[in-house]
């Protein structure tokens, strides 16, 4: 059984670089128990809601919850009212965590804000004497299993899962004392997660902003605090490519860590080239949520010699390619990629009775994605077989994007994968009016999914393509 334990030293844990707080790790056990005491009925078993923000307070409740076993969903603070309602309404959370101003728009009945300190945390109570749902005592964290939409479903993990993952992205990335990377991306968002976990295991600075890359504050936070490491999605690449690091005038930035679907592989060509010039370096790599979430690692003196690879499975785990019976395929050929590795989580919950499973997953994860091994062991991931697509390094559930569109338009939508996009389909009426689709729609659909706009396309088409069965023909769509 692994704990939460952190390093004792007097270095820096977590900054917050938009309101100047630091806590050492000398203060870590100190500032995690202070922030249990500010929390209601905050005791193993019952579930919680944090509505989480990249801040101390929020980094704080995280921890606190992890080390008192108090298992908490991480949700995302914008997410839709009416998706937040229905969330509350399957899994009747002890209470919701959050900022104020977030709490006060949710308008949730049987729940009641109470304010908790002056440092900003607020919970909306539980009213109702109805007793929390029953949980697991090895259930840690609940993440949605896409990461804009608000599925119901979560992703039950277990502090083993995350600290086994924690300790083995440490390893392949050499996290460890003075390594300071920057904690932008969204604590709800795996990735994000992982982020925090991987260096304050291992005695890291995380530096907490809630700036996206195109504002000062990002670069403020980068330059102020010397940060080295610098997690990306897809997206960030891009903008990194365009900018060149030369640009950025930042001596300490010397490691880009890219996960959260592919990237086009002339900037990752790039980048690592531009890394390479000041001694730095480039790594490329591949997860699921369901893994906690990393799987495989391409280091970067590995990245020329392999591209288009996401490299080799994480210190503990194993990967196997398997046809369509579930036999392994040798080297080379495509089929699903399955992970083995003491990361892969307890399983799924779509109800509140779903919180009181144990593991049934047993460490295997069939990822639903299509890829082959190298002798070497490198993976190759060639497509997805799963109703996911990544966009902007979200995960995204097609099906969810289908039933929100459908709901709009009023007409069955479908909706496949581009290129860091989704693309919805519809059948035209004949009513040449009725069937323009205007931008204004298009960027309705990008709020309510959480993306940028722009990564959301409609098309009006005569006839939706079909297989024999009936069911939409996702491959035929693709190629429109």
């Amino acid at each position: 059984m692994r704990d939460w334990t952190f390093p004792l030293s007097g270095t820096a844990a977590i900054v917050d670089a938009d309101q100047g707080l630091t806590v050492t790790y000398a203060e870590l056990s100190d500032a995690l128990e202070r922030t249990a005491g500010r929390l209601d009925r905050w005791q193993p078993g019952a579930p919680h809601f944090l509505l989480a923000r990249n801040g101390m307070d929020h980094a704080l409740t995280i921890l606190s919850a992890f080390r008192r076993k108090v298992p908490l969903a991480l949700v995302d603070p914008e997410l839709a009212p009416e998706r937040l309602a229905e969330l509350v309404g399957i899994y009747r959370p002890a209470s919701l965590i959050g900022d104020r101003d977030v709490l006060e728009a949710c308008a949730l009945s049987g729940y009641s804000l109470h304010r908790n300190d002056a440092a900003g945390l607020f919970q909306l109570l539980r009213d109702a004497d109805e007793p929390a749902p029953e949980t697991h005592p090895d259930l840690c964290c609940l993440l949605s299993t896409s990461g804009s939409t608000g599925t119901p479903k979560f992703v039950r993990l277990s502090s083993d899962n995350l600290i086994a993952n924690a300790r083995a992205i440490a390893e392949v990335l050499e996290i460890g004392p003075g390594v300071t990377t920057l904690g932008h991306l969204k604590f709800h968002y795996s990735f994000g997660l992982s982020v925090l976990t991987s260096h304050l295991l291992s005695g890291g600075t995380v530096v907490l902003t809630g700036a996206t890359i195109a504002e000062r504050g990002f670069w403020e936070a980068m330059r102020e605090h010397e940060v080295a490491v610098l997690p990306c999605v897809p997206f960030h690449c891009e903008y990194l490519h365009r900018l060149g690091l030369k640009r950025l005038r930042l001596e300490h930035f010397d490691t880009i860590i890219q996960a959260g679907g592919a990237c086009r592989q002339d900037i990752l060509t790039g980048l690592h080239s531009q890394l390479q010039e000041r001694g730095g370096r480039f790594f490329v790599m591949y997860g699921q949520t369901e893994a906690s979430p990393r799987i495989t690692t391409l280091p970067a003196q590995a990245l020329a010699a392999h591209p288009g690879s996401v490299g080799a499975a994480l210190p503990g785990g194993l990967i196997v390619i398997q046809d369509a019976d579930g036999r392994e395929l040798p080297g080379g050929q495509t089929g699903e990629i399955v992970y083995y590795g003491p990361n892969v989580m307890m399983g799924y919950a779509s109800s509140a009775d779903d919180l009181k499973l144990a593991d049934v997953t047993g460490g295997c994860l069939k990822t639903g994605d299509l890829g082959f091994l190298s002798d070497e062991g490198y993976l190759t991931i060639t497509g997805r077989a799963a109703r996911f697509a990544k966009v902007h390094g979200v995960r995204v559930s097609l099906h969810d994007v289908e039933k929100i569109a459908a709901a709009r338009f009023n007409q069955e939508c479908v909706a496949v994968e581009g290129p860091d996009q989704v693309r919805i389909f519809i059948e035209r009426s004949g009513d040449e009016a009725a069937d323009e689709v205007p931008v204004e729609a298009e960027l309705a659909l990008c709020r309510e999914l959480r993306l940028p706009n722009g990564s959301v396309e409609v098309h009006r088409i005569d006839g939706l393509p079909r297989k024999t069965n009936g069911k939409p023909d996702y491959v035929k769509l693709t190629s429109f």
